[in-house]
């Protein structure tokens, strides 16, 4: 058992006072007799047995004595653990909110308190650990070392992304059907014990960034500058190129409205804006965007050369590199290795396959080349995005037989194939685009960029705090990420690289070989910066059962049964 309030009990002290004012209490009764002879010596054997007597059966003290110590244990709140009856969950926001400094040193460090106080209460129960961010995470299974438990707690940090309360204590549920599920947030969440930290809050913050290319190697970069103040703020931005400062601006914005500035740069990777000096929130007030100077993916192209083709790839991805004589050994170091009119086995890696039926994939060869049209395409594949290939004649095509993956666009036989196994990623087509209308279709640069996409994923992207990617692996084993918290080594697991959320604002570059993929992380923008206005709640120390509700109520069944005994004493002593 323990106390929400020990002081309470200092009024356990009362009890003494009561048990002495009740022996001073004087007790005189007018009796009429006829004589007093008896009565003096009666009175010297009640006066040596005065001091037990005043004790025997008498009800009225013990209920006095016990209602004094009913009201000291209401006020000091006693609880008892429910070890071995409930589970407890500790579901902890790490959201962009509980950076703020409103709540000193910071809304999430109160909250992490707060976690470790509970935790330090717990006595032999199962205790589960959820962080609440973009998608929740599980940091500690249900475990009885409250050790675990403390050192899951002190080792998070809070993200720069948005929170979902709502999907965390879900979770948190399905841990354990009868768990107790304790939130430590800024607001507070309906089916479980909230302690809310912080209330509304005023925050200056830039929602966006966008960078438009210029002539000259020059970019024009917006700043979007939003004023979450009852006041008017002239509010002092700063444009960084790749790290390096390249303008300041001044943005006058109105209460509750946002407004957007712009400067010339030179052109870059990436484009921040930071608002200096910082508010009460500092993650919402710096904004990075991809620049217009993107990396592009690195393709090989293997074989005779094909005029349509090639000049479709050079405006997706720039000059590829080239490759007379095959040499798979080396086709893993790039994103993308196009293979036209070579039959070899394909080893890990993203492959165009042009008029090619490599000897290792589930996909043969039929007959003889012969004309046909395409009569169906799929609508709902990524490589047809915006495509539409329906009615294009190819002159000369390998009839083609697939055992697994994809056929999306047909006609008398396959004309458009895609297949992913673990580590390798294969489009083929079983004719040259010089051999077909197809080349001469508008839609065919956007069907290469969708092809390109497709095998080896984005090389620049914009993306919010807290997301999760991953991008194809090609043939290599090995890559390294540099972000804001530094580097970490990541090995390719099932054909891809799967990356660590992004849990910081900033720029995040993957290099794998010698490509390199670029995001451009911010924090969320709109309801996520929106500050609860919930009173502040404080935390219980233990999940427990609260005694004081229970204990009040027998202080006052002990009084109305005082004031019943009293009062058949007095009726007693009238008459």
């Amino acid at each position: 058992m323990s106390f929400l309030s020990p002081s309470g009990l200092w009024w356990l002290t009362a009890i003494p006072l009561v048990v002495l004012l009740y022996w001073l209490r004087p007790r005189r009764v007018s009796v009429v007799v006829p004589s007093l002879v008896l009565w003096r010596r009666s009175l010297r054997e009640q006066v040596r047995q005065r001091p037990l007597r005043r004790f025997e059966r008498n009800v009225l003290l013990l209920v006095q004595v016990f209602a004094v110590a009913a009201a000291a244990l209401s006020l000091a709140r006693p609880q008892r653990s429910t070890a071995g009856a409930v589970d407890v969950v500790v579901v902890l926001d790490v959201g962009l909110r509980m950076q703020a400094t409103d709540v000193r040193p910071s809304r999430f460090e109160a909250a992490r308190e707060a976690a470790l106080k509970l935790l330090d209460g717990l006595r032999g129960v199962r205790v589960g650990m959820v962080a609440a961010a973009r998608s929740p995470r599980v940091i500690q299974p249900l475990t009885t070392s409250r050790s675990d438990a403390v050192a899951a707690v002190r080792a998070l940090r809070p993200t720069d992304g948005p929170s979902d309360l709502e999907a965390a204590v879900a979770v948190a549920k399905s841990m354990s059907p009868s768990a107790a599920v304790y939130v430590f947030s800024d607001r507070p969440v309906s089916g479980a014990h909230s302690s809310v930290f912080g209330g509304s809050l005023e925050d200056v913050a830039i929602t966006g960034v966008v960078a438009s290319p210029l002539p000259g190697d020059r970019m024009r970069v917006t700043v979007t500058v939003r004023n979450g103040t009852p006041v008017v703020r002239w509010v002092p931005v700063t444009v960084l190129v790749e790290d390096q400062p390249a303008a300041r601006l001044a943005a006058r914005v109105q209460p509750g409205q946002q407004t957007s500035v712009a400067a010339t740069v030179p052109a870059g990777l990436w484009a921040e804006a930071r608002i200096v000096p910082h508010d009460a929130l500092p993650v919402t007030d710096r904004f990075v965007a991809l620049g217009t100077r993107l990396p592009r993916p690195r393709v090989l192209w293997v074989g005779p050369p094909d005029p349509f083709l090639e000049a479709g790839l050079r405006a997706v991805a720039g000059e590829p590199d080239r490759q007379e004589t095959p040499d798979p050994r080396v086709w893993g170091r790039f994103d993308v290795v196009v293979v036209h009119r070579v039959r070899a086995a394909l080893p890990p890696g993203n492959y165009v396959l042009v008029a090619s039926v490599p000897t290792n994939l589930p996909v043969r060869a039929l007959g003889t080349v012969r004309e046909d049209v395409v009569r169906f395409q799929s609508r709902t594949h990524p490589l047809l995005r915006f495509v539409d290939l329906t009615g294009s004649r190819v002159t000369r095509a390998w009839p083609v037989q697939p055992h697994a993956g994809e056929v999306l666009a047909e006609g008398e036989a396959p004309l458009l194939w895609a297949y992913e196994a673990e580590g390798l990623r294969a489009v083929l087509l079983p004719f040259s685009p010089s051999d077909s209308e197809l080349a001469l279709r508008p839609e065919f640069p956007i069907l290469l960029a969708n092809v390109v996409d497709w095998l080896a994923g984005p090389t620049s992207s914009q993306v919010e705090a807290g997301s999760t990617v991953s991008v194809p692996a090609g043939g290599l084993q090995e890559a390294v990420l540099h972000g804001p918290d530094g580097s970490r080594h990541l090995r390719a697991a099932a054909g891809r690289f799967v990356l660590p959320a992004f849990d910081r604002a900033g720029v995040y570059v993957l290099e794998a070989g010698p490509a390199r993929r670029v995001w451009a992380v911010h924090p969320p923008v709109g309801s996520a910066t929106v500050a609860s206005s919930a009173p502040a709640v404080p935390p219980q120390r233990v999940p427990v059962e609260d005694w004081g509700r229970w204990l009040v109520g027998m202080f006052v069944a002990l009084l109305v049964a005082e004031w019943w005994l009293f009062s058949g004493q007095a009726r007693g002593g009238r008459t």
